[in-house]
C-alpha cells in the first residue's frame, strides 16, 4: 500500500475551491445529507452490472489500490468503509476526496484523480484516474439511478399499497 506521506500532495490540484464546492453540492451533499440515501444499492445486481457495461467502468473492492500507470482508466480502486457496503462506501470515499480536496490534474497522464485516505492506517483508501469531471459525474449518476433495483429488476423503495 501507499504510505501517506508518499502521496500526491505536490500535484496540482485539477479545480478551483469553487469548482470543487460545486461538484461536492452536485454529487455527495445528498448522501452526506441523509444515511437512507445510501442504503438499496446491489452491486452484483442486473441493473448495476448493465450500467458499468453500458458506460465501461469498473468498481475494485480487493483492498490493492492501484496508482499512477498501473490504475487502468475508469476503474475505482477502493477499500470499503467500516459499516457500509460496497456502493456506499464508494461513495463516501468520492465524497471525502473533494471534501480534503485530494482531486489533482494528472498532466501527464492527461487525466484526473480522485484519492482518500485512512489517516488511521495512515495509507491510501481510494484511487481513480477518470478522462474528465463530465464523466465522473455520468458515472455517479448511473450507479445513484440503480438504487433499490434488485437481481430481477425488483425495486424496494416502491411504496406497498395497504
Amino acid at each position: 500500500m501507499l504510505m501517506v506521506n508518499k502521496l500526491t500532495r505536490k500535484k496540482q490540484c485539477a479545480f478551483n475551491d469553487e469548482q470543487i464546492g460545486r461538484m461536492y453540492k452536485e454529487l455527495l451533499v445528498p448522501i452526506e445529507s441523509d444515511n437512507v440515501n445510501l442504503k438499496g444499492y446491489k452491486i452484483d445486481g442486473q441493473p448495476f452490472n448493465a450500467k458499468k457495461a453500458e458506460l465501461g467502468f469498473d468498481i475494485d473492492f480487493r483492498g490493492d489500490i492501484k496508482t499512477g500507470k498501473d490504475a487502468a482508466i475508469d476503474t475505482f480502486y477502493c477499500i470499503k468503509y467500516k459499516g457500509f457496503s460496497s456502493v456506499p462506501s464508494l461513495l463516501i470515499r468520492l465524497r471525502n476526496a473533494f471534501a480534503h480536496n485530494r482531486v489533482f490534474l494528472d498532466k501527464e497522464l492527461s487525466c484526473i484523480v480522485l484519492e482518500d485516505v485512512d489517516f488511521k492506517k495512515n495509507e491510501l483508501a481510494m484511487h481513480v484516474r477518470l478522462s474528465s469531471v463530465d464523466r465522473l459525474l455520468e458515472i455517479v449518476s448511473a450507479i445513484k439511478s440503480t438504487r433499490g433495483k434488485h437481481i430481477k429488476g425488483k425495486t424496494t423503495n416502491k411504496k406497498k399499497n395497504r
